[in-house]
């Protein structure tokens, strides 16, 4: 997933990390689900940046059960790794800047993920020396044996001269990690098309299985193609989910017609579907149930949180609002990873003026009439 708050549920627990829109301090908390309560906020570091796209990447360590966040300024020549004191406790952790080991150019939207008890990725977006940020972009990775203390160089992957490179990665299994990649930037070129790869400890495979044995970076030629808009739309972000077969299926937004698209892999090719229509940020899949999308929906001033359902493969859809909101300030919806109990959604509401200027709280669905024992101003919580 791209910035915004990100979480992950595991043993009645949902962490949560943010960026605060007063002073860009990098910060984690957890939701009680027996109770109801937030922790106090820890700041993992003060002061990183007032910009919604360095919402930090949170793991819970398969290992041990201590949480590690990495997170970084966007376009940032440094990278910070937080990692939690003790197990499924995130009052107190320690930081390191792991950017020298990786030796990237420089780092905006990082993921984690880890394949198993194995190998922890770490994925983030970069450039570069001599190339504009734009139309050199391009997607790295490292990773990490010992829980996060030592990384191996970066490692370029996903590159397309000229257009730039946007990649959604989310974890699908224990073990595997799918990724939805872009060959272009939606805002600056046309035609932009939606691939896909998946990848296990062992390496990247095209959808169908075949194994990416080409030499590092990969472009389009490389990865299976999901689906080119008509009329020279863009595809915009989205994410990736398997569904009841092992099948990968992704949801994405497609620019220029503004529809949300869904596709699933029926085993031997991607059918794409058209299942509404679409004003505002990428529509997010369900990670533990690849027929549900959720996306917000905008009308002049209001907006909506809607819960996109199919019960026939994408065929139809059955739409449920869930939260109306006017003026229309609904932003960035986040599936937990591992989602449990009773809460399956997190959102952004509140003054979003642009990603550096905003003022916004975290909620839940469903909502709870319990609060935070220990609320803070900028970011708080509610149901």
């Amino acid at each position: 997933m791209v910035g915004g708050p990100q979480a992950a549920y595991h043993n009645g627990k949902t962490y949560f990390t943010y960026v605060r829109g007063d002073n860009g301090d990098a910060c984690i908390r957890a939701y009680e689900h027996a109770t109801g309560l937030v922790s106090r906020e820890t700041v993992m570091h003060a002061q990183l940046s007032v910009d919604v796209h360095a919402g930090p990447a949170l793991l819970v360590r398969a290992e041990d059960r201590r949480i590690i966040a990495v997170y970084c300024a966007s376009g940032s020549r440094r990278l910070y790794r937080w990692l939690s004191t003790d197990p499924e406790d995130v009052s107190s952790g320690t930081e390191i800047d792991v950017a020298p080991q990786i030796g990237a150019m420089e780092y905006t939207y990082p993921v984690l993920a880890q394949y198993g008890t194995g190998p922890i990725m770490v994925a983030f977006r970069s450039r570069g020396a001599v190339v504009p940020y734009h139309t050199g972009a391009h997607w790295g990775y490292a990773l990490t044996n010992d829980g996060g203390e030592t990384w191996s160089p970066a490692t370029e992957f996903w590159s397309v001269p000229e257009r730039g490179a946007y990649a959604y990665i989310q974890q699908t299994s224990a073990d595997r990690v799918d990724f939805l990649l872009l060959d272009g930037n939606p805002r600056r070129n046309t035609g932009v098309a939606v691939h896909h790869l998946y990848a296990d400890e062992h390496g990247f495979y095209r959808t169908d299985g075949r194994r990416v044995t080409n030499p590092e970076p990969w472009g389009p030629e490389s990865a299976t193609l999901v689906h080119r808009p008509a009329n020279r739309d863009n595809a915009g972000g989205g994410g990736v989910a398997l569904n009841r077969d092992g099948h990968p299926c992704v949801a994405y937004s497609v620019s220029g017609s503004d529809r949300i698209h869904w596709a699933r892999w029926t085993g031997s090719a991607w059918v794409d579907h058209d299942v509404a229509g679409w004003v505002g940020g990428g529509p997010v899949i369900d990670p533990l149930d690849a027929s549900t999308i959720f996306a917000v929906q905008r009308s002049g001033s209001a907006a909506q949180l809607t819960r996109f359902t199919t019960s026939d493969d994408g065929a139809t859809w059955d739409a449920q609002g869930l939260v109306w909101s006017s003026p229309g300030q609904i932003h960035r919806p986040v599936v937990p990873c591992n989602r449990g109990g009773d809460l399956r959604l997190l959102w952004l509401q509140g003054t979003f003026d642009n990603d550096m200027r905003f003022s916004l709280g975290i909620r839940g669905f469903p909502p709870r009439s319990r609060r935070s024992a220990h609320p803070s101003p900028g970011v708080r919580w509610s149901g």
